[in-house]
């Protein structure tokens, strides 16, 4: 599939520079349960995440101490996930049945 790599810096100040590239992943492992694989964003999210392909059973955001701050259930393609209002701003892991991926969250 195609890929965007994200890189992002951090001031101090509260002020980010980022900046991405995109890779397209061909012939490698691919097989009829492709269709299963998800993609979960935006990223960075301003509070919303959204991903596209098969319902999900159970998400979990958890922070950097591996802590379970929001989840959600039966999460269908397209529909957005709200996440908590007092949120920090940082990273945070979504796991997914039997993956997970990497989200940044700015306010």
């Amino acid at each position: 599939g195609s890929y965007t790599a994200w890189v992002y810096a951090y001031r101090t100040c509260g002020s980010v520079d980022s900046a991405s590239i995109t890779i397209v992943v061909s012939g490698i492992g691919l097989s009829r349960n492709s269709q299963n694989l998800r993609w979960i964003g935006p990223n960075p999210s301003r509070g919303t995440l959204v991903h596209h392909g098969a319902s999900i059973a159970r998400v979990q955001l958890m922070n950097i101490q591996g802590q379970v701050v929001a989840e959600v259930y039966d999460w269908p393609a397209e529909k957005l996930w709200l996440l908590p209002e007092g949120l920090a701003n940082g990273a945070y892991v979504v796991r997914y049945e039997y993956s997970h991926q990497r989200i940044h969250v700015l306010r």
